[in-house]
């Protein structure tokens, strides 16, 4: 059966549900969900026959964060491992842009790349480098969050990129951190006032996924599709991410 898009109705109406629910709304959240029964048995439906993948994680720092993640609850929701918007990361990452439902991951690489956008890895120490190239204040306190959001990793756990505007100032961050073969997305930021932004954002997630591959990655995890932002759940699904369920195991 082919995995649902990120944009199907059950998965996008249930999100400001449970960020309701997340931010102490719980009886407000519960009512909402009693009004409509019919929607969440649709849901529980499509829930039910999403695709089961199998993940692995050890007891490395990196492995105990995605445990973290994929044990997730909202609204006692296991939000971590239902719907969770996966990308397959292939063998031969050039097949990631290949084929009709790529068009438009590949007409934003190209926007990119004549605009002289680049990018390039980094490792979580040369964050700290970012901020201070940063000319407004809000790009720069994004940019020492993602610092901070890295700092626990070394260069073996987390797969960065940069990319940088053609005066080589940072216009996006794209981080992900590894365990064996699995990762889990945990930035992908771009300077809001920054010209190009949109197209950098593609450009980053064409540039990980060949990283990851190299690094023998089979399965990058982003949020739950059930929590995911409209805007951000339709990027997804451009970047190829479908909604599966999680079957945790340890190694380890």
């Amino acid at each position: 059966m082919p995995a649902v898009s990120l944009l199907a109705p059950e998965l996008v109406s249930i999100a400001p549900v449970l960020a309701r629910a997340d931010d102490g709304e719980r009886l407000a959240a519960a009512s909402d969900l009693v009004r409509h029964p019919r929607q969440m048995l649709r849901l529980g439906r499509t829930l039910r026959d999403l695709p089961v993948v199998e993940v692995t994680l050890t007891d490395s720092v990196s492995g105990r964060e995605i445990e973290a993640a994929v044990m997730h609850r909202r609204f006692r929701v296991p939000t971590g491992r239902v719907a969770r918007a996966t990308l397959e990361i292939p063998t031969d990452a050039s097949a990631y842009t290949r084929g009709r439902h790529r068009q438009a991951m590949r007409t934003n690489l190209a926007r990119a790349r004549s605009s002289g956008i680049t990018t390039s890895v980094v490792t979580p120490d040369e964050l700290g480098a970012l901020p201070e190239a940063a000319t407004r204040p809000a790009w720069r306190a994004h940019l020492m969050w993602v610092q901070r959001t890295f700092q626990p990793y070394d260069a073996s756990e987390a797969v960065i990129l940069v990319a940088w505007d053609a005066e080589c100032r940072p216009l996006a961050v794209i981080g992900a951190i590894l365990d064996v073969d699995v990762a889990l997305l945990k930035a992908h930021v771009s300077d809001g006032d920054g010209t190009g932004r949109s197209e950098a954002r593609y450009l980053l997630m064409g540039a990980l996924v060949p990283a990851l591959a190299e690094r023998g990655c089979r399965l990058l995890l982003s949020d739950s599709a059930l929590t995911l932002p409209r805007g951000v759940a339709y990027f997804q699904h451009l970047a190829g991410f479908a909604p599966r369920n999680l079957r945790l195991t340890r190694n380890g």
